[in-house]
């Protein structure tokens, strides 16, 4: 009778978090710029807000990576999710999604059953919204957000969060294209008359100003209630990622937490 021992045992067998699946299949060509191409074609809600519903017939399913946090109360029940064409934000009752949907994670979104708005009659945008049905107001319906405890169903993580690379784009350069996209610009600062100023009033959306050395200008919108209000704006020049804005006509920059500057250099003449 003979017998051997084994020195090295056997590893468990451990799951790659990576090798996430959604159980979703991404539809072919469904990009942002599609969306915004498709959206006259869908089933109007209602036609002052132009809510519109995606077809269920169809099953949509579009691929993401988000971009936004909520993490330092910057944004607030919505999450940012671009592709190569263009952004696109969920409206939705969800709080701490940063905890879930990190930046960088690539995620599949359903559509069947979730409705849309994109820049058509009174209610103007200048951004796909995505939410859950509709509520009323002054202008008619406007989109509905996705109830908490239902986001999981609609919005699906694949993969672990990867590294996002902002777009390097002038300030005189930004426009509609970039509309809901991390952008990032460089040699830029607070103007003087704000120089003093924290990133917000407290309780307060507030709007800071920024330029370059030419003079083109664009507001930085804060939050109140950002973790970061009270923190003095850096006095310094330097560069800025963001997620670029539209409100009405005017361009903002909004940033997930005071990393989101890097201000070290000597300010402009």
């Amino acid at each position: 009778m003979t017998s051997c021992v084994k020195d090295e045992i056997d590893k468990p067998y451990t799951p790659d978090p990576c090798a996430r699946v959604s159980g979703l299949t991404p539809t072919d060509g469904l990009t942002v710029a599609k969306l915004k191409e498709l959206y006259p074609n869908f089933e109007v809600i209602d036609a002052a807000g132009e809510v519109r519903k995606f077809p269920d017939s169809l099953n949509y399913v579009f691929e993401g990576t988000v971009i936004s946090s909520d993490e330092e109360g910057n944004f607030y029940k919505e999450i940012y999710v671009q592709d190569a064409t263009g952004g696109l934000k969920i409206s939705t009752e969800a709080k701490n999604t940063y905890e879930t949907y990190k930046i960088g994670q690539v995620v599949h979104i359903s559509f069947s059953g979730l409705t849309v708005h994109y820049q058509q009659g009174d209610y103007q945008s200048s951004i796909i919204e995505v939410g859950l049905g509709s509520y009323d107001d002054k202008y008619g319906k406007k989109i509905g957000r996705i109830p908490s405890n239902s986001l999981k169903n609609y919005v699906k993580k694949s993969s672990c969060p990867q590294s996002v690379n902002p777009i390097l784009v002038k300030l005189d350069a930004l426009s509609d294209d970039y509309i809901g996209r991390l952008v990032k610009i460089e040699d830029v600062e607070i103007i003087a008359s704000e120089m003093d100023s924290t990133y917000a009033i407290t309780n307060k959306s507030t709007n800071r100003h920024l330029e370059d050395c030419n003079g083109n200008g664009i507001l930085l919108r804060n939050s109140g209630y950002a973790n970061f209000a009270k923190v003095k704006m850096p006095q310094q020049k330097g560069a800025i990622n963001a997620i670029f804005t539209k409100y009405g006509s005017t361009y903002q920059l909004v940033i997930r937490d005071t990393t989101d500057l890097d201000f070290t250099l000597d300010r402009c003449n």
